[in-house]
């Protein structure tokens, strides 16, 4: 989502721990633009190791660009963990069978995802819990200050705030319909 590319960025950081090859696709690029919004894909593409297309999904723009570069696809530049989560992985190490996703399912043992857990097995997910005890904070709270100090870095990089265009007649419903009073005034009439 071109338009909050913050979260998308939180999103491919969570994304990149699993080692998949990966194209990223800005969509709603034209609302973006509206807004003001601009993004440097070079530089995007760059910091991410990944292939960037901007797209507008509802018009087909960008989408042949975005097949294009399916063959490019590589895994993504992730954020690095704090030191203590980078040394608790380690130990969990031994725990967690080899492969492509041992990090990612390490990684969400250790932040409490219970379906990491069980998937690893009993032995893996005590060992999990146990390296979890000595945190004075929650690993996934650690993992994910981390993440979001990783997107805003790269943000800061790629993203401007110029003046916004004109706003259509789509962009002038939706800030309409999204405050409290005239939204609820909306809904009531078209229910009647």
């Amino acid at each position: 989502d071109a338009k909050n590319l913050k979260q998308s960025l939180m999103l491919t950081a969570a994304l990149a721990d699993l080692g998949l090859p990966m194209v990223l696709a800005l969509n709603m690029s034209d609302e973006a633009s509206v807004r003001g919004l601009r993004c440097d894909i070079r530089r995007l593409s760059e910091l991410l190791a990944v292939p960037v297309v901007e797209t507008v999904a509802t018009a087909g723009e960008g989408i042949e660009q975005l097949r294009a570069s399916l063959v490019r696809a590589a895994p993504s530049r992730g954020p690095r963990c704090p030191a203590e989560i980078e040394a608790a992985l380690e130990g969990l190490r031994q725990s967690v069978p080899p492969g492509r996703w041992s990090r990612c399912l390490a990684l969400g043992a250790l932040c409490g995802d219970r379906s990491a857990a069980e998937f690893l097995g009993t032995g893996a997910a005590e060992a999990a819990e146990a390296a979890r005890r000595p945190f004075a904070q929650p690993p996934e709270l650690l993992v994910h200050t981390a993440r979001e100090a990783w997107a805003l870095d790269i943000l800061s990089q790629v993203q401007t705030q110029a003046q916004p265009g004109r706003p259509g007649w789509l962009q002038f419903l939706d800030l309409w319909t999204m405050r409290g009073l005239p939204g609820y005034a909306l809904v009531a009439a078209t229910l009647l």
